[in-house]
C-alpha cells in the first residue's frame, strides 16, 4: 500500500453532524434566491422543470471564478493539533458530491406551487432557496382567493357517460385519468348533429353557465348559512371552518365560483370558456365539468382540448404575467433574476393590497360589533321595562285578587 492511500486511510472521519463550512457565495447568486412565476408546458411534469434549473444552477456555480475548495483535516502527528492540508477534501468537488446535496448546502434547493396537473399548461411559481420567503407566504395566501383557468371543449365529442362532476369518487378519477375520459386523448365515442347556431349557441351556454354555478354557489352558501346560522356571513364561515374549506377545495361544481363564455366556433365546433376556480382541479375535472356543462345547457357532449392557468387572485391579467418565464428561459440566470426582482416588487403591492383589505374588514367589523352592541343594549334595555311592567301588573293583580276576596267573605257574612 503506497504511502498516499495510507495517508487517506488515516484521516479522522467527521460525525455525520458535522457540516463543511459554508461557501462565500458572490452577491450574483445572492439575487437568485426567491420567488418568480413561470408558465408550464403540457404535458409535462413540474418535476422536469425542477430538474432544469437545478441543472441550470449548478452548472454556472461550479463555472464561477471563484474556489470552494473545502480543506481536508490531517490526523494528529506526534500528538500535535489536527492540521489543515493544502488539498481540498474530495467529497464537495463537482464531480463527487451528490447533486441534492451540493444545492442543499449552497441553499440553491427549488420547489414549485401551487400543483398544476401533467396535461394541463398555464402559470405557477417557483421558489429558490433554502428560506420560507415572504413572498411565497404572500402568494400562498393570495392563491388561496382562487385561479383564472381558459378551457377550450371540442363540442359533438362523447368520451364517457355525462355524470354530475360531484358525484365522482376517487376510484373514478384514477379511472377517467387511466383511460383518458373526457379529453380528445380519449377513445371517441361518437359525434352528436350540433345546431351550431352561433347567436343561439353563446346565449344558452351563457345561460346555463350562470344558472350552473349561481345555483352550486348558491347551495354551499345555503349549507353554511344551515351549519352556522345566519349571524356569520359566508366570508367568515370559510375562512374559520375548515371543514368548509376543505369541501372548498376538493368538491367538484362547487369549486367554480364564476365563469363567462370566451368565444365559440361553429367552423369547428370549439367552445372557450374562463373560470374562476377554487382549488387545483385536473385537466380531467374540466373534462367531466365541460360535458356535464354542454350537455346541460345544449344537450351536446364534448371533451376539454387544452386547460391553461392563467393567473392566480380572481383577475384574468394582472402584472405578474408579465415577468412569467417561459421554460426555455429556466437556462438564463439574468432573466431568472429579473424575474425575481420584479416578482418581489409585485408581492409588495399585493402585501399592500391585503393590508388595506384586512383594515376595512377590520373597520367594518369594528362597526358591526358596535351596531350589534347598541341593538344588545336596546334590547336589553326593552327586556328590562317589559319584566318592570309585567312585576307592576302581577303586583296590581294580586292586589285585585286580595280585595275581591275580601268583598265576598264581606257579603258572604252578611
Amino acid at each position: 500500500m503506497n504511502r498516499a492511500v495510507q495517508r487517506i486511510n488515516r484521516l479522522p472521519r467527521l460525525p455525520k453532524s458535522t457540516s463543511p463550512p459554508d461557501s462565500s457565495l458572490p452577491q450574483f447568486f445572492e439575487n437568485l434566491r426567491g420567488v418568480f412565476p413561470i408558465y408550464k408546458p403540457p404535458h409535462t411534469n413540474l418535476i422536469d422543470l425542477k430538474a432544469d434549473l437545478e441543472h441550470t444552477l449548478l452548472q454556472n456555480y461550479d463555472s464561477l471564478p471563484f474556489s470552494e475548495d473545502i480543506p481536508l483535516l490531517l490526523p494528529p502527528e506526534n500528538g500535535s493539533n489536527i492540521v489543515r492540508s493544502d488539498a481540498p477534501d474530495r467529497r464537495f468537488l463537482p464531480g463527487v458530491e451528490n447533486k441534492l446535496d451540493r444545492l442543499k448546502r449552497i441553499g440553491f434547493q427549488s420547489r414549485f406551487f401551487p400543483e398544476i396537473g401533467f396535461h394541463s399548461s398555464g402559470l405557477t411559481f417557483c421558489a429558490v432557496g433554502k428560506y420560507e420567503s415572504p413572498e411565497e407566504d404572500i402568494f400562498t395566501r393570495y392563491i388561496q382567493r382562487g385561479q383564472t383557468w381558459h378551457v377550450k371543449l371540442l363540442l359533438g365529442v362523447s368520451t364517457g357517460e355525462t355524470i354530475h362532476p360531484d358525484e365522482i369518487a376517487p376510484e373514478d378519477v384514477k379511472l377517467i385519468e387511466k383511460e383518458g375520459l373526457f379529453t380528445i386523448e380519449g377513445f371517441l365515442l361518437a359525434r352528436q348533429k350540433i345546431k351550431n347556431d352561433e347567436k343561439s349557441c353563446r346565449r344558452l351556454l351563457k345561460l346555463g353557465l350562470d344558472r350552473l354555478v349561481t345555483n352550486e354557489r348558491y347551495k354551499i352558501m345555503e349549507k353554511s348559512l344551515y351549519e352556522h346560522g345566519p349571524d356569520e356571513t359566508f366570508v367568515n364561515i370559510v375562512l374559520g371552518n375548515k371543514d368548509l374549506l376543505n369541501e372548498f377545495y376538493s368538491t367538484a361544481v362547487t369549486r367554480v365560483l364564476d365563469g363567462q363564455v370566451v368565444s365559440f366556433s361553429k367552423v369547428n365546433n370549439e367552445l372557450e370558456l374562463e373560470l374562476q376556480v377554487l382549488g387545483n382541479p385536473t385537466h380531467h375535472f374540466f373534462g367531466v365539468f365541460g360535458d356535464y356543462f354542454t350537455k346541460s345547457a345544449l344537450g351536446v357532449n364534448s371533451a376539454v382540448v387544452t386547460s391553461r392557468r392563467c393567473n392566480f387572485g380572481g383577475a384574468s391579467m394582472t402584472n405578474i404575467s408579465d415577468n412569467a418565464l417561459t421554460h426555455y428561459e429556466l437556462y438564463e440566470i439574468e432573466r431568472i433574476k429579473e424575474s425575481v426582482k420584479a416578482t418581489k416588487k409585485y408581492a409588495k403591492t399585493i402585501q399592500q393590497r391585503l393590508k388595506a383589505e384586512a383594515k376595512s374588514d377590520d373597520a367594518k367589523y369594528r362597526a358591526l360589533v358596535k351596531e350589534k352592541g347598541k341593538f344588545v343594549t336596546k334590547v336589553h334595555t326593552l327586556t328590562q321595562r317589559v319584566e318592570k311592567r309585567s312585576t307592576v301588573l302581577q303586583e296590581k293583580r294580586l292586589e285585585l285578587s286580595k280585595t275581591t276576596s275580601l268583598l265576598d267573605h264581606m257579603i258572604a257574612s252578611g
